[in-house]
């Protein structure tokens, strides 16, 4: 029951609802600039919004079962990518906290994760 309370309430209504389609935007938008080599030479560096973005994006998906099913694609993807070291680092680290937090529903990634090392 507390579970619904809080996807209800805090997630798709509250303030983590609202933002979470932002954050989508801006992560998609950074994976679409740094996927192939030519983008990375010709794209500039990430800007701070964008770094904190993701950063939180992956934060909020620990919240949320949901939101992690979500957007699990989005950030392989950008750990696949050509992005910058820091933030690769950054979302393997969450990987380990979403791990720690759904260990069913990332059980199926464990290939791609092993990939990444």
């Amino acid at each position: 029951m507390l579970e619904d309370i809080t996807n209800s309430s805090l997630i798709q209504e509250g303030l983590l609802g609202r933002f979470t389609p932002i954050l989508k935007a801006v992560a998609a938008e950074a994976l679409a600039r740094y996927t192939s080599q030519e983008s990375v030479l010709r794209a500039p560096h990430l800007c701070i919004l964008e770094r904190s973005a993701i950063l939180a994006l992956c934060k909020y998906m620990c919240v949320s079962p949901k939101i992690c099913q979500e957007n699990l694609d989005i950030i392989f993807a950008l750990v696949r990518s050509n992005i910058e070291f820091g933030v690769k680092a950054n979302i393997i680290i969450t990987c380990a906290d979403l791990f720690n937090r759904y260990p069913n529903l990332l059980n199926e990634r464990v290939k791609d994760i092993f990939a990444l090392l």
